[in-house]
C-alpha cells in the first residue's frame, strides 16, 4: 500500500494510489403551464432540466451543473505503472430513456512506462486504451466552457512523449501517437446470420440491422512544445490531428433516402484534419491565462469518429456546423481565451497569500466560424463570453455570480441569449476540497433561440429558470 504522506520510500517499491472526483446534482427547470385546468398548477417542474444548456453544444454554457464520478487507480513503481479509471455520468442504474449507456464503468486502462533518461531525454510511453485532451484553456481542466479547443482523442494504441531540458529553465517536448477507435462497426446481422451467432448485440439501425453503419476509424496525431519556467511560467504547443476511416463494410446496395448526411450506396473515405496551437502564462501572483486556436478541414466526415473536436465528432460537425447535405465537408476555425485570478494573491503580494477572504475571478471568450457549401452555415460566426466572480467571506461560505452572453448565429441576431446565475457555496474550510452549491439560473432567450440542430424556439418548449443543489469533492 502507499506509504504515509511525505514518508520516504525506495522507488523500486510497487505502491497503490487512488485519486478521484465526483459531482452530484439535484436540479430542475421551471416553467409556466400555458392553460392550467382545474387540479393543475400554473408552475411546472421538469427533470431532467429543459433549458438550452445541452452538454457539448455551442449554446451550452456549463451554467447547469453536470453529473460525473471518476475514480483513478494506479499501481506501479518508478518505471512502470498500470492505470485504470472508473467513470460514469449516472451514478445509479441506467433506468431512464436518457441514461441508457451512461454506465461507462472502465474508462481508461493503460500501461505507463517511464524508463531512465537516455542522454538527458526523458521518455514516457502510454500503451492501452486512454484519452488525451489538447487545447485545454483552464489551469486544471478545459476552462469555463468544457470543450477542447483543439480536440480530445480517444482509443486504443500508443502515445510516446519525449522531453529534454535545454537549460535549467527551458524544456522542449515532442509527442506522437497512433490509435484505433474502439467504437468500430458491429458485426452485421441478417436472417441467415443472426446477431446471436456473431456477437451479443441487440439489432438496431446503429449496429448493422439497417442502412446506417458506423465504420472503424483511426487517429494519428503529433505535437511539439516548450515550457519556460520563471516568475511567469510560459507553455506553448503546436498540434496536428488526423482522424479518418477506410472501411468497405459501410457500403450497402441501396441508399437510404432518410439519411441526408450519407449515401450508403457510395460511401467515400472520410477525413478530419486539425491544426492547432495553444499557449499558457502562469503567475503565482497574477493568475493563469490560457489561449488556443484550431483550424479544421474535413471531407465526407459524417461517419468518422474517435476525436471529439471543438464541434464534436463527424456526425455532430455535419449536423450542427456544416449542414447535413454536405456529408461532413467543410472547414471550421475556432479560438478562445480563459483567465483566472485571485484578488487576495494580487493584493497580498509580495507576501504569500494564506487563508482568508478572497475574490476569485474567471473570464472566458470563444469564437468560431465555418465555411461550407450549405448556404445557411457558410461564413457563419458564433461567439460567447462569460465572467464569474466568487467571494469567499467566511471559511465555510461564499457567494458567487456568473453572467454569459451567447451569439449562436451571426446571420440571425434574434438567436442571441443571455444567462445570469447567482449561487451560494458552502465548504468545510477556506481551501477545502469539498463544496456544496445552491444555484439559481435565469436564461433570457431571443425570439429565435433554439437548441443546436433544432427548430424548436424558446416560446415552444425551453424553460428559462433552473434551481440546482450540487455537491462535489476531489481527492
Amino acid at each position: 500500500m502507499t506509504a504515509g504522506y511525505g514518508a520516504p520510500g525506495p522507488f523500486k517499491d510497487w505502491t497503490f494510489r487512488w485519486t478521484g472526483f465526483f459531482t452530484a446534482s439535484l436540479q430542475t427547470s421551471i416553467n409556466e403551464r400555458v392553460a392550467p385546468a382545474p387540479g393543475q398548477s400554473t408552475t411546472v417542474f421538469h427533470a431532467p432540466p429543459q433549458t438550452i444548456d445541452q452538454y457539448g453544444t455551442f449554446p451550452g454554457t456549463s451554467t447547469m451543473p453536470g453529473e460525473w464520478v471518476m475514480m483513478n487507480f494506479v499501481y506501479g513503481n518508478r518505471y512502470v505503472s498500470v492505470n485504470t479509471s472508473l467513470t460514469t455520468w449516472n451514478p445509479d442504474d441506467a433506468s431512464t430513456y436518457y441514461q441508457i449507456g451512461s454506465q461507462q464503468f472502465i474508462n481508461n486502462f493503460y500501461l505507463l512506462y517511464n524508463p531512465p533518461p537516455i542522454d538527458g531525454v526523458r521518455l514516457h510511453l502510454l500503451s492501452g486504451y486512454f484519452y488525451n485532451s489538447y487545447g485545454a484553456l483552464g489551469q486544471y481542466g478545459l476552462g469555463m466552457y468544457t470543450v477542447p479547443m483543439v480536440g480530445l482523442v480517444r482509443g486504443v494504441g500508443e502515445d510516446l512523449i519525449a522531453e529534454y531540458d535545454l537549460t535549467d529553465r527551458l524544456t522542449v517536448m515532442a509527442e506522437a501517437s497512433f490509435m484505433g477507435n474502439r467504437n468500430g462497426m458491429a458485426p452485421n446481422c441478417s436472417l441467415t446470420t443472426p446477431c446471436s451467432l456473431t456477437a451479443s448485440v441487440t439489432p438496431t439501425t446503429q449496429n448493422g440491422q439497417g442502412p446506417i453503419v458506423w465504420p472503424s476509424s483511426w487517429i494519428e496525431h503529433a505535437h511539439l512544445g516548450f515550457e519556460l519556467r520563471g516568475d511567469v511560467t510560459v507553455r506553448a504547443r503546436l498540434h496536428y490531428i488526423d482522424n479518418w476511416q477506410q472501411d468497405n463494410r459501410v457500403q450497402v446496395a441501396l441508399d437510404d433516402q432518410q439519411t441526408r448526411q450519407i449515401d450508403e450506396a457510395y460511401v467515400k473515405d472520410g477525413h478530419i484534419r486539425i491544426y492547432g496551437a495553444e499557449t499558457a502564462l502562469f503567475s503565482p501572483v497574477w493568475g493563469y491565462l490560457g489561449a488556443g486556436l484550431s483550424y479544421m478541414q474535413a471531407d465526407y466526415a459524417y461517419p468518422v469518429s474517435g476525436v471529439l473536436t471543438f464541434g464534436g465528432t463527424g456526425a455532430a460537425l455535419t449536423n450542427n456546423w456544416w449542414g447535413q447535405v454536405t456529408g461532413g465537408t467543410g472547414t471550421l476555425f475556432a479560438a478562445g481565451v480563459n483567465y483566472s485570478a485571485s484578488l487576495g494573491r494580487i493584493l497580498s503580494y509580495p507576501v504569500p497569500f494564506g487563508d482568508g477572504p478572497d475574490l476569485a475571478l474567471n473570464a472566458a471568450f470563444m469564437f468560431a466560424e465555418t465555411w461550407t457549401d450549405f448556404q445557411p452555415f457558410d461564413a457563419r460566426a458564433r461567439y460567447k463570453g462569460a465572467v464569474d466572480l466568487l467571494y469567499t467571506f467566511l471559511p465555510w461560505v461564499g457567494a458567487g455570480f456568473r453572467a454569459d452572453a451567447v451569439v449562436p448565429n451571426s446571420h440571425d441576431s434574434e438567436e442571441t441569449f443571455y444567462v445570469l446565475a447567482p449561487r451560494l457555496v458552502f465548504k468545510s474550510d477556506w481551501n477545502s476540497r469539498d463544496a456544496v452549491t445552491l444555484l439559481y439560473g435565469k436564461w433570457f432567450y431571443g425570439p429565435h433561440t433554439h437548441p443546436e440542430a433544432s427548430s424548436i424556439v424558446s416560446g415552444d418548449r425551453l424553460d428559462d429558470k433552473l434551481i440546482a443543489l450540487n455537491a462535489q469533492i476531489y481527492w
